[in-house]
């Protein structure tokens, strides 16, 4: 839950949303596939690199669920497929501000909207550093409203995560200064009244 919360905040921003750890709904899903095709007929498989076929996504779907042969399963994968590239920890954070700014300074139409991602993604997939990263708080939160769903993998799939909260705790140089996260803001004000400016023209 904790790795999806951070994926999740990462697409978030990119589209143009204000990054809150999203949890996925499990049970709510999965209960609704089982009761329309039956519990023998639904697969689930963790999506996890260390748990799939050669560590990919794509071949493990073709040798576990069509049958391919592993060794022919590198064939029907087919070209280099364009990776989702997750954004750094800083990039959320910048993305936080110019959503911030969208809306205090009334430009509200690129706010949840393909246009952000249009415009922004590219430059927030640019900003380096470490990965997305948790408050205490945060983790607490994703764990708590994950729980139900958590157990209901673990019943009736006999899946569970190991997952270290450790690994997913924001350190003391992922915190902004008050400077620096004023300047931040200020960066990210004057980003969309250029943004702005060049659309009112």
């Amino acid at each position: 839950p904790l790795s999806y919360a951070i994926s999740g905040m990462s697409q978030q921003v990119k589209s143009g949303f204000r990054a809150i750890p999203p949890v996925t709904p499990f049970k709510t899903y999965l209960t609704k596939f089982i009761e329309a095709f039956g519990r023998d007929n639904v697969l689930v498989h963790p999506f996890e690199r260390v748990r799939l076929i050669d560590g990919d996504a794509v071949i493990d779907f073709l040798v576990r669920f069509l049958d391919v042969p592993r060794s022919r399963a590198g064939a029907y994968r087919g070209g280099v497929f364009n990776e989702n590239v997750s954004l750094s920890h800083d990039a959320v954070m910048f993305g936080n501000f110019l959503l911030e700014a969208a809306e205090q300074l009334g430009f509200k139409d690129i706010i949840e909207s393909p246009a952000f991602h249009r415009k922004f993604a590219r430059y927030l997939e640019g900003i380096g550093g470490g990965g997305v990263r948790l408050t205490e708080d945060q983790i607490k939160s994703v764990l708590r409203r994950s729980r139900e769903h958590l157990d209901f993998l673990k019943r009736e799939f006999a899946i569970e995560f190991d997952e270290s909260e450790r690994r997913f705790l924001n350190k003391p140089e992922d915190r902004y200064s008050e400077s620096e996260e004023r300047r931040l803001r200020e960066i990210a004000a004057m980003c969309i009244l250029k943004e702005r400016d060049s659309v009112s023209h």
